[in-house]
């Protein structure tokens, strides 16, 4: 059983790499959206493929009609914004790292399910503007 598991697995790392190299590919060129790329000699597992979207691709990615093929928003606050312990941040604290996050980061999605149609939607929300 767990060497099945493992093989399954290994198999999904697979297929998460390449939607987010289809992702990739996708966004090159499209202004106000920046992907990332692992650091060299890295290897990411791609759970979901982080952007960064301003402006109005922001909003366009935003919509109901993008969340149906699987484009969410990073982060719902920043950290400075969170209830914690008053002696964990100091309110004083400029967090601008985490506010920038916070209003630019989108993730989408690179599981198994991931086909030509979603990716196809998402760029079609970014290039009508």
């Amino acid at each position: 059983v767990v060497a099945a598991l493992w093989q399954d697995s290994q198999a999904e790392v697979v297929i998460r790499r390449r939607n987010a190299e289809r992702w990739q590919t996708t966004i090159v060129g499209v202004p106000g959206l920046d992907g990332f790329s692992p650091p060299v000699g890295g290897e990411a597992g791609w759970l979901r493929f982080p952007v960064i979207a301003t402006g109005g691709i922001r909003s366009a990615l935003l919509t109901d009609s993008a969340r149906r093929h699987g484009v969410i928003s990073g982060y719902p606050t920043g950290l400075g914004a969170l209830p914690t312990p008053s002696r964990r941040i100091l309110r004083s604290q400029t967090l601008s790292g985490c506010e920038f996050l916070t209003d630019s980061l989108l993730t989408f999605p690179t599981h198994r399910f991931v086909s030509g149609l979603d990716i196809s939607h998402v760029f079609a929300c970014v290039q009508t503007l």
